[in-house]
């Protein structure tokens, strides 16, 4: 192979070419390649600290969740408390009232004992007051008996 001219020309031409490459082409290629690769560097980052926040955003689902639920379960067990509660207290307000209609009932069936006690002792009074005047009033037909003396007797059997 015969060193010529051409071949020093096109060698020539071709080391201008890769300067000129190598100082004006090849640096913003270089700065768009970093450029992308920062980028892709930075969106994988990214990726991986979005990993992170959904793992922790998960974990705090979880916790307030728990959380919920544990609320959720003293809420019902002091609902259960308080319907406890309020059924004691009605059941105590029922005795209460039960103990009161008894003792009204007692203090009403005394009341109807005694109304009706005293109203049978009048009228054993008033037939024993009569049956003695008739009584009486036989003998008196008979013996002639002084009338005070009768009154007398009918006063001391009115007490």
């Amino acid at each position: 192979m015969n060193i010529n001219a051409t071949i020093i020309g096109q060698t020539v031409a071709f080391v201008i070419f890769v300067i000129f490459c190598m100082k004006y082409i090849w640096p913003p290629l270089i700065n768009i390649i970093e450029t992308r690769q920062k980028e892709i560097n930075d969106g994988l980052e990214f990726a991986k600290q979005a990993k992170l926040e959904v793992a922790k955003s998960k974990q705090i689902a979880a916790d307030t969740i728990l959380n919920a639920k544990l609320k959720a379960e003293d809420i019902i067990k002091l609902a259960h408390e308080h319907e406890e509660k309020i059924i004691n207290d009605a059941k105590i307000a029922a005795n209460k009232e039960y103990k009161y209609i008894i003792s009204q009932a007692n203090i009403k069936i005394n009341s109807n004992y005694n109304q009706a006690k005293q109203l049978l002792y009048e009228q054993v009074n008033s037939l024993v007051l009569a049956s003695t005047k008739k009584v009486i009033s036989h003998y008196i037909s008979n013996y002639k008996i002084d009338d005070i003396l009768i009154n007398e007797i009918i006063n001391k059997i009115k007490l």
